[in-house]
């Protein structure tokens, strides 16, 4: 079981160093390059208000470049962006519209570069898949025969639908936003049913008592991988929380890929390999 375990964390590492790189890519790629598919073009630097947008920024915005506070609500026009409030509507009102969140969200990239995509929204991601005891399918029959198919169950899972997952999820994300391709959405939404099938063939094992806890702590972190792939489909009506989505799946699928080590352990200590 050692070995078999073991092959399948190390093409986890294979595919989370991947998608950690889609990530430093994806981050450069919005942060350090103009975007003419948003609508951005940072043709000058100039701030004649200096209120934070640069002259061409307020065109863009249809923002006044010799008024701080185009629409008079005590917040300079450039800070009413960082907090994702429109600088010309009155009445403190939220910016709408995909296009116009997602162009927030790049001019506040554009201009902290020091630092990774910023989160404009108060927005947080939420936890609506959670796993408890009363889900798992526990048997207090522990022998080696019921641990052995515990392994058995879990090797088949992770090598049906875990090795075929590509971990281009965020390489996708960002294409769609260069690019506007459909088809990078379709990619996405394939990868999230790969992960939510893997859940739910883990969720569906009969497992020990003596590992429910472990099973448990694995349960909820693939979970929370799989929401994430989800909320980046959701890329064209919540474009800020697809984002910060993208910008987490590299630690959350860590985080799940460490939670194995003990599934492994347990298999280990009980002389199951």
């Amino acid at each position: 079981m050692k070995r078999g375990l073991t092959i399948v964390i190390v093409v986890l590492i294979i595919v989370a160093g991947g998608v950690g790189l889609l990530w430093y890519v994806g981050s450069k790629s919005l942060t350090n390059q103009t975007n003419n598919d948003l609508g951005f073009i940072k043709i000058s630097q100039k701030d004649t208000d200096n209120d934070g947008l640069s002259d061409p920024e307020e065109t863009l915005w249809g923002s006044n470049p010799d008024n701080p506070d185009t629409n008079n609500d005590g917040i300079a026009d450039g800070n009413s962006i960082q907090k994702n409030i429109d600088p010309v509507k009155t009445g403190n009102q939220p910016i709408t519209g995909v296009n116009g969140r997602i162009q927030a969200l790049v001019q506040n990239a554009l201009t902290k570069k020091s630092a990774p995509l910023v989160d404009i929204s108060p927005t947080k991601l939420p936890t609506t898949l959670v796993f408890t005891e009363k889900d798992l399918n526990i048997t207090t029959t522990e022998t080696v025969a019921t641990i052995t198919k515990y392994r058995d169950d879990i090797r088949s899972a992770l090598k049906t639908y875990l090795l075929a997952a590509t971990g281009k999820e965020t390489e996708s994300l960002i294409d769609f936003i260069d690019n506007g391709a459909e088809s990078a959405l379709i990619s996405i939404t394939l990868e999230e049913n790969k992960y939510l099938n893997l859940l739910k063939a883990l969720a569906d094992i009969t497992i020990p008592r003596s590992a429910a806890a472990i099973h448990l702590t694995m349960l909820n972190s693939l979970s929370k991988t799989v929401e994430l792939i989800y909320y980046m489909t959701e890329i064209k009506s919540e474009p800020l929380l697809a984002i910060k989505s993208s910008q987490r799946l590299f630690s959350q699928r860590a985080e799940f890929l460490a939670s194995l080590v003990p599934i492994n352990n347990y298999f280990t200590e009980r002389g199951v390999k």
